[in-house]
């Protein structure tokens, strides 16, 4: 058996112990530069009777009992109101008939929600009585953009504006 000098032993484990080589990929290339084009110019959006809604503004007023929006080309002409009266915390809705009518049902329809009730009133105007904290006065006032309202087989679209949402809110303070 042949010996290893003891002063050769050392470097022979040493060797063991050297980490193997790796290679490491080269580096890759710097991304490709993009270019973006700019966004096309867009018109802003037509007047309200392009999209299908009811044209007319919203217009609020504080009265002795509560508060009141009325939609209309003026609030003298108003075809849609809402009323808060603050004593019962009531909410009455006043739309415009074509023509004469008595009760009948009134349908509101939200993005959300759609509630079919009872009208009041004859003549040229029904009106629906709710209860402030009724859910569909939230779902019409957060309504996508409008909300519907279905009397006597005719549906009308009205814009959502802060009015409407005023009212309600005054009627539970």
């Amino acid at each position: 058996m042949r010996r290893v000098p003891l002063v050769l032993l050392p470097m022979v484990l040493l060797t063991n112990c050297v980490a193997p080589v790796t290679r490491t990929p080269p580096p890759a290339p710097p991304p490709a530069l993009v270019t973006v084009a700019p966004p096309p110019v867009t018109t802003p959006p037509g007047p309200p009777a392009d999209t299908g809604v009811e044209p007319g503004l919203w217009s609020y007023a504080a009265t002795p009992s509560g508060s009141a929006a009325r939609f209309g080309v003026t609030p003298q002409a108003a075809i849609l109101a809402i009323q808060c009266d603050r004593e019962t915390r009531g909410i009455s809705l006043m739309i415009s008939r074509s023509g004469p009518a008595t009760g009948g049902m009134v349908t509101l329809r939200a993005t959300s929600l759609v509630k079919s009730v009872a009208a009041e009133g004859s003549g040229t105007f029904a009106t629906v009585r709710l209860n402030a904290r009724d859910p569909i006065l939230d779902a019409l006032a957060f309504s996508r953009g409008r909300f519907g309202v279905l009397i006597d087989g005719v549906e009308r679209a009205y814009p959502v504006w802060p009015e409407f949402t005023r009212v309600v809110e005054d009627c539970r303070a």
